[in-house]
Parts: structure tokens; sequence; C-alpha cells
């Protein structure tokens, strides 16, 4: 036991020594955090096939055809901390939408003919862990590895009938990726972005994940800090949602986002 002390006590005060000194928003140890509201247009399709009584039903339909597309305001945030050239991220955004569109097809079993009410609720989540390769007092460039967690509900619903069916699933996507700042007017205005993404087996998915963000940061007053960025997302899942239901799903988010937080 007090060898592991030592050896922790060792590394506890070694962590100072790795820690890169700047004034950057990036360099030493900080924080910065936003939360955000996201101008995000939906594209994309949605497919699926059921298995029943020895034969099978299927149907697609593209978002736009049942209501959804056009431009929603959603919340988005990120929180980003570290000790250089470490760094721990977290951001996210919640898609929510009630539409009125029309299907003809089957969803999950389901027959659809006419007029149909969609519910889209996505929420987005990413974790990333990041070690700069570079990192000064004017710009950083860095490796990104983490996990995107995606929970997915969709639901159609007859406006006539009132007959319904709904996807509702989750997954974790692991991804690596790239990330890069640069100041443009120290302590006042910097700009930055980054790129992940991932194509790989999850649980019963074959899942393709890749999200893609760049940002103005402008500081008035420190802390304070306002942002103004564009994003883009696309989400493919295919496989089995059930034993008996398939589904496709290739789903794409983007556009501006413009929030306020802090930074120290």
């Amino acid at each position: 036991m007090p060898k592991l002390i030592r050896t922790l006590s060792l590394l506890a005060l070694a962590i100072p020594a790795c820690v890169v000194p700047s004034d950057a928003r990036w360099g030493g140890v900080h924080a910065n955090g936003y939360a955000a509201g996201y101008y995000s247009n939906l594209g994309g399709s949605v497919s699926t096939r059921t298995q029943a009584g020895g034969g099978s039903t299927s149907g697609s339909f593209n978002v736009d055809r049942v209501g959804q597309g056009s431009h929603t305001l959603s919340s988005a945030a990120e929180v980003r901390a570290g000790f250089a050239p470490l760094e721990l991220a977290l951001s996210g955004f919640d898609y929510s939408e009630t539409a009125d569109g029309s299907f003809n097809g089957a969803f999950l079993g389901q027959q659809f003919s006419g007029a149909v009410q969609s519910d889209f609720d996505v929420r987005a989540v990413k974790a990333t862990g990041g070690l700069d390769v570079v990192n000064n007092g004017q710009f950083r460039v860095g490796a990104l590895v983490g996990g995107h967690y995606l929970d997915a509900d969709i639901s159609l619903t007859d406006s006539g009938s009132g007959a319904s069916a709904r996807f509702d699933d989750q997954v974790i996507v692991p991804v690596v990726g790239v990330r890069a700042d640069v100041a443009i007017l120290p302590e006042i205005l910097r700009a930055g972005g980054e790129i992940t993404g991932m194509d790989v087996k999850v649980d019963e998915y074959d899942a393709t994940f890749f999200d893609m963000m760049a940002a103005i940061y402008y500081t008035p007053v420190r802390p304070v800090e306002a942002v103004l960025g564009w994003r883009y997302t696309s989400m493919e899942l295919d496989g089995d949602f059930t034993s008996k239901d398939s589904v496709t799903m290739d789903l794409e988010f983007s556009g501006p986002f413009l929030g306020v937080g802090l930074s120290f």
C-alpha cells in the first residue's frame, strides 16, 4: 500500500509538469461551455420490413412526405474542460417536432393510407476525449476518440383511424476524429471546429455516424462568450429492431446555431 501511495503521489506531482501553459482558451487548465438554439433542418428516409404469417410487409418514406424536414429550433449545448494537451468534451442537441403529412404503405407492419401525423424525437449526445498534437497560443490541433449516443423515437399516427406505429431505440456508436482551433484576435475572437465519425456494427445494427461542426467564439468581456456556428450530423442505422421488424434509417441534421456561454 505505501508503494501504491508513493506512485500515485508522483503521478499527481507530474501532472502540472505536463500541462501546456498558454493564455489561449485551450491552454493550461481550462473550461468553457455554452447553451444554444440550433436551427436544424432534417432530411432523410425511414424504411421497415415486418415478417408475419409466412410473408412480409414493407414500406418506406422520406421525412418530408410525413411533414418533417422544415427548419426547427432545437436546443443544443457543449461543455469542454481539460489541462492541455488533454481535454474532455460533451456536446449534443435535442430535435423534437410533430407535423402533418401523408403516407401510403406499411410502417413496422401497420398499414397507412392518406393523412398521418408524425412525431420525431431525436436526441444526439457526443462525448470525446482529446489529445493535442500541436498546442500553443495561436492554434491547436488534436485527435479525438469517444462515443455518440443516439436516442431515436419516431412514430406515425393515422389521422383518421388513430392507428399508430412507433420506433424507439437507443445506440452508442464509437467515434474518432480531429479538432482544430485558432486565435483570430487573442482574448477576443477565435474559431474552432471538429470532425468525428465511424462505420461499425453496434448491437443489432450496422451503424454509421458522421458529425461536422465549426464555430466562431466572441468574448465581449470575460468570462462571457457568444457562439455562432454551423453543424451537420448524419446518422444511419440498418438492422433488426425486433425479432420480426427490420429498420433502415438515414437521418441528416444541418443548420446554424447561436448561443452564449462562459469560458475560463
